[in-house]
């Protein structure tokens, strides 16, 4: 085609700007307005919505968790002095503070997913006459069941939790230290999460279109550490104590 075809093809073709989603432009012009997937109009004027979780969500799934912990090793023996766990470390310093990843297979009712977290806690002694400084790192593998399609959005979600942990820990005083690893124990938990799409639909629909985020969430849940059946290893077992934070689903 030559340059004065090309011109004459360029006038023929509408002004593309114009045209947007669900546009009121005549729709016979030619051209095709591809609709971001899992998205459908719901106006003339170009507002949007995302069709429901149930339906939009495909096989597999992921979410990625930071939480605050009200865990206390109650039971833990300090190694440099006679007394008890809480005689000396009285209130944490750096509370557990813990992320969580999780690998989900989505099916008709909930998910089964693969859970792996970490977290840091570390607290100084309170008794000035007896200094020290306890850290633990919890390692947690584990699988975890939810029941995140019961409704068409994931409004409340229950689920449950449980596998194997480790810790690394650490206690210092002045020059000294003990460390090491414990050997694999048993953990559970059970909560609900709490879907936060409706408080901001649009921002919702922007965060699943521009980063594939499928849900935010904020969750609180029970959970209870038991102790390693090595000899050798600190007593790292807890009571139930309380977990929160704060979820994002892809």
């Amino acid at each position: 085609m030559g340059t004065e075809g090309r011109a004459h093809a360029a006038e023929a073709i509408p002004d593309v700007g114009k045209r947007t989603l669900a546009s009121e432009d005549d729709p016979g012009d030619g051209l095709v307005v591809v609709e971001p997937a899992n998205v459908v109009p719901i106006s003339r004027k170009g507002e949007f919505r995302l069709i429901p979780y149930s339906d939009r969500r495909s096989k597999w799934g992921m979410t990625f968790s930071l939480s605050y912990s009200a865990f206390s090793p109650i039971y833990y023996e300090p190694n440099f002095y006679a007394v008890n766990f809480e005689e000396m470390y009285l209130s944490e310093d750096v509370p557990l503070i813990e992320m969580t990843m999780t690998w989900k297979r989505n099916f008709s009712l909930g998910s089964l997913g693969i859970e792996f977290g970490v977290g840091m806690y570390e607290n100084d002694s309170d008794v000035t006459e007896l200094p020290s400084t306890l850290s633990i790192i919890p390692i947690r593998l584990g699988g975890v069941f939810a029941l995140d399609a019961m409704t068409k959005e994931p409004w409340v979600v229950p689920y449950v939790s449980g596998g194997a942990y480790t810790v690394s820990y650490k206690e210092e005083l002045a020059s000294s230290s003990v460390n090491g690893f414990t050997q694999a124990s048993f953990y559970v938990a059970g909560g609900v999460a709490f879907q936060l799409n409706w408080i901001d639909k649009q921002a919702a629909l922007e965060s699943y279109v521009d980063s594939g985020i499928e849900n935010t969430y904020l969750y609180v849940e029970g959970r209870k550490f038991f102790a390693s059946t090595a000899e050798k290893d600190p007593d790292f077992e807890t009571d139930i104590h309380a977990n929160g934070g704060f979820r994002v689903e892809f």
